[in-house]
């Protein structure tokens, strides 16, 4: 809750003072976005994951006029940030046929900050089957796209290029706690994970800013 907090009270900083910046620079403020996330933020990797199911239908994607993978019937809050730094909407990196030179995002609805192992582990299970897409694997996703980033970053290197892009980790943990909750039954021993929660979750922001 409090990096939802931080992420809502920092993100019309963040875009108004990009919008003055390039009022005054005439360039991007960022080169690229790498968005990590559940539902708040996944543009498409659920859909492409799970098939037509859910999601594809009306009145998803109504401000768009068709379908986009999103659970909203518009544009997300990635989207508008996107728009704030005058960038693409980041592209779900699921989607292969996409350019991810100005950014990929890694969110999938439903994400957990926990890998499936540890669920496993705690013989906590879902009514509905628990997909392999934690935070812990959505780095792994970034890290297998980073070479072809870095190969083509221009003048500069990868690590200037990296240097010049916005990461943006969303909501993790919401998804966590309501498994343990559907398992265990009662809020208290639910409790007992939220420090391994956010730890996950800990652990994840450092990994994003030591790239």
């Amino acid at each position: 809750m409090r990096a939802a907090v931080l992420l809502l009270v920092v993100l019309p900083c963040l875009l108004h003072g990009a919008d003055a910046a390039a009022r005054w620079t005439k360039k991007p403020l960022f080169q690229a976005i790498f968005s990590f996330g559940d539902s708040y933020a996944d543009t498409g990797n659920y859909v492409i994951l799970e098939g037509d199911r859910p999601f594809n239908y009306s009145p998803y994607g109504e401000s768009f006029g068709r379908p986009t993978g999103r659970a909203s019937d518009g544009l997300l809050v990635i989207d508008y940030v996107a728009k704030g730094v005058d960038l693409p909407l980041v592209p779900p990196y699921l989607d292969k046929g996409q350019n991810f030179s100005e950014g990929a995002n890694f969110a999938v609805i439903g994400a957990r900050a926990l890998d499936q192992a540890y669920f496993l582990e705690q013989n906590v299970s879902s009514p509905a089957p628990m997909m392999n897409s934690s935070l812990g694997v959505q780095l792994r996703w970034f890290e297998e796209l980073k070479p072809s980033l870095c190969n083509n970053a221009t003048k500069g290197g990868c690590r200037d290029y990296l240097g010049r892009s916005l990461f943006v980790l969303g909501e993790f943990g919401g998804n966590d706690y309501l498994a343990f909750l559907a398992a265990k039954g009662v809020e208290q021993t639910t409790r007992a994970y939220v420090p391994v929660v956010i730890d996950a979750i800990a652990a994840g922001a450092e990994v994003s800013i030591q790239n």
